[in-house]
């Protein structure tokens, strides 16, 4: 992929309306900065003409013969450590140079640049999605056509914000624990940053690829144009208007035009971009009647997103052959001919109509929530008789936890931790027992659990589980009260006792320190009370 390539495109707005509207917006003024190391041949710039105003800074001097005199431009000698933003708002900094000192090479008292040449043998900004307003042009060619798009961006320009957040939905951390970081490791505008237990997307750098919402397990992000909702209620509409039973449904660009099959029904769906159309569509739309889906990879989709979107296929061809649905029920091709060819093999029918796809009293998410769509759809798709667990490549959504039983002492953390609610503690009087269950349902592998568990104990298992399995709370570890010394009561786990007290006595504590831990709260207060 070319190290220029932008997902996205620029609308042009007028200089009144550039800071208007509900989109993402960018003002040019057309102030041009150019990096480069050595010596800076000024030359190159005569034929193509500047945007505006122009800051050269090169390691090397720059005479004053090479600068055309009709040019609005100056040089610094310099090296610069770092370059940040984007078109309208980058900023950089310089070695050897106070924050304030690098600002000031901008013609601007906000200290920005509006757009970016990068001639540095290595580029400053090395994203397969750059932001916009910066090049990192190769050769003389590149530099004239990077002039030309600079004069181009002087103005004001929008885009659409492509995506939503919510926060009550991300794995990414919790209580200051790391967690899920998937839309961050597949974010080729480098877009996504960490901020605590949650994640911050920046708007301008963000060029829509999908690519994040694809990854995402639990739907914090979701794609905005289209969304999930409209995209399920489009898959219903084509396979309702299908001549045929269990038709194919080939999800291509708007560009490309379904193929027509002879041996079955096509439908097609055109999605911008491909990775919006994520596995729990691919899943619903099978559950939902279409026998098979094939998606169309071809060259208007980015490397690393066709990458991404080829290994969330290999994970879902692993759980329909798991359930007994055909693992090449969905698809992923790269051309017409080969859609044309995979429409034409036999298509799968095999689905439970006695399984919901609707909200249910035990689980009311609605019918286009992420997770929901997801199971619900497994759950149609899964042979009656079951199946034994099926291991699936790191990274799935769906999985289990291993716990340790001679490391865990039922210290609670991991419960208190994770950020889906999968791990559940109890502990009564009446059955003197403490237990950790968990629903492998609300598992999103996110690795929460394990990093704050203090005793080393979880470790994660990514697979797919039949529903009697995966769809219950099981029990992962239990552990018999420790009972009071004076009201007999049990008050904690047994092994979280013995280990809270051997930390006591490495530390030098008394032993009557050591015997009032054997005591219940109440039961400590109230000898605390009588003195």
């Amino acid at each position: 992929m070319s190290p220029n390539h932008c997902v996205a495109t620029l609308t042009r707005l007028s200089t009144d309306t550039a800071h208007q509207g509900t989109g993402v917006s960018y003002r040019s003024r057309g102030t041009l900065l150019i990096v480069c190391d050595g010596r800076f041949d000024a030359s190159l710039l005569h034929e193509v003409g500047l945007p505006g105003p122009t800051v050269v800074v090169s390691t090397g001097p720059l005479s004053h013969e090479d600068v055309p005199g009709d040019m609005d431009m100056c040089h610094v000698q310099g090296r610069v450590t770092n370059l940040r933003g984007w078109l309208g708002e980058f900023s950089l900094d310089l070695a050897g140079a106070s924050e304030s000192d690098a600002r000031g090479i901008s013609p601007h008292g906000d200290g920005n640049f509006d757009m970016v040449i990068d001639l540095s043998a290595s580029p400053l900004i090395e994203r397969s999605v750059p932001p916009f307003g910066y090049f990192a042009p190769r050769d003389a060619n590149e530099l004239a056509s990077a002039l030309e798009e600079c004069r181009n961006l002087v103005g004001g320009f929008a885009k659409p914000k492509y995506f939503h957040y919510e926060l009550g939905l991300c794995a990414h951390a919790s209580f200051g624990q790391p967690g899920c970081t998937r839309c961050l490791d597949v974010c080729g505008a480098d877009a996504i940053r960490s901020e605590g237990d949650r994640i911050n997307v920046e708007p301008h750098l963000c060029q829509g690829c999908a690519a994040c919402t694809l990854a995402c397990p639990t739907g914090a992000l979701s794609f905005t144009g289209p969304t999930r909702e409209s995209l399920l209620a489009q898959v219903e509409q084509a396979i309702g208007s299908a001549g045929s039973a269990n038709p194919v449904l080939i999800v291509h660009p708007p560009a490309v035009q379904t193929p027509t099959v002879e041996a079955h029904e096509c439908v097609g769906l055109a999605v911008e971009p491909l990775a919006a159309f994520g596995e729990e569509l691919w899943l619903a739309a099978l559950a939902r009647g279409a026998g098979r889906v094939v998606l169309l990879a071809d060259g208007r989709v980015p490397e690393e997103t066709r990458t991404l979107i080829e290994a969330r296929v290999e994970v879902a061809r692993t759980m329909l052959d798991a359930c007994g649905h055909g693992a090449d029920a969905v698809s992923v091709v790269e051309n017409l001919e080969d859609a044309r060819a995979l429409s034409s093999r036999g298509v799968v029918s095999n689905r439970r109509e006695d399984v919901p796809l609707d909200s249910t009293e035990d689980s009311p998410l609605p019918a286009h929530h992420k997770r929901a769509l997801l199971t619900r759809s497994l759950a149609r798709l899964e042979s009656a008789d079951g199946f034994e667990p099926r291991t699936l490549a790191a990274g799935s959504p769906l999985g289990t936890i291993v716990v340790d039983q001679e490391r865990c002492t039922l210290c609670s953390a991991c419960a208190k931790i994770c950020p889906t609610a999968a791990i559940r503690y109890t502990d009564t009087t009446e059955s003197g027992l403490a237990q950790l269950a968990f629903a492998e349902e609300l598992c999103v592998q996110c690795g929460a659990c394990g990093s704050g568990c203090p005793e080393n104990a979880i470790s994660l298992q990514p697979r797919i589980a039949s529903l009697p399995v995966r769809g219950f709370w099981q029990v992962v570890s239990s552990d018999p009260l420790a009972n009071c010394l004076d009201c007999g009561r049990g008050f904690m786990p047994s092994k979280l006792l013995d280990a809270n007290i051997r930390q006591t006595q490495a530390a030098g504590m008394p032993p009557a320190a050591v015997e009032q831990m054997k005591r219940c709260p109440d039961c400590r207060h109230r000898r605390i009370n009588e003195g």
